[in-house]
């Protein structure tokens, strides 16, 4: 009889700590739930990191951001861009060209990727490619194309 007087009816000292109790473990739970939120990165965060490790000159630092924002999103166009272009600084002509090519594959009428690629072919010593992607690149509404259709095509 007594057990269910204390359970149906609880004391004010059992309330109080009660009370606390899940005052506590809200505060613990929402605490978790700011953790995770500010842990987790998203594609759009990584690429601004990114772009101010390019910035800065740190692009190996800069290219696993990118890497970690493509992981996140396949089809991030910017990311691979400013990838190739950090593969570019580093003279890894290679993996450049195959961060633009990426970028033709997910979206065929994309100039900038197009731009990219030809400075990356002049660098590489391919000024008919260079001059083949400068001109597609003008096509697709890249405005500064004629001044590098005058340097790569010759």
């Amino acid at each position: 009889m007594t057990k269910d007087f204390i359970y149906n009816n609880p004391s004010q000292e059992t309330m109080r700590q009660l009370y606390k109790l899940c005052v506590f473990s809200a505060v613990i739970v929402m605490s978790c739930m700011a953790h995770i939120a500010q842990a987790q990165d998203t594609p759009a965060k990584l690429l601004k990191q990114g772009k101010e490790k390019s910035a800065a000159k740190e692009y190996k630092a800069a290219i696993a951001l990118f890497d970690q924002a493509i992981k996140l999103d396949g089809k991030f166009k910017k990311a691979y861009y400013h990838r190739g272009m950090a593969h570019f600084k580093l003279e890894d002509l290679q993996e450049a060209v195959a961060d633009f090519n990426r970028i033709i594959a997910i979206d065929a009428k994309n100039a900038m990727a197009y731009a990219g690629r030809a400075q990356v072919k002049y660098e590489a010593g391919d000024n008919e490619g260079a001059c083949e992607d400068i001109k597609k690149a003008g096509e697709l509404g890249f405005a500064e194309s004629s001044v590098y259709i005058k340097k790569y095509c010759r």
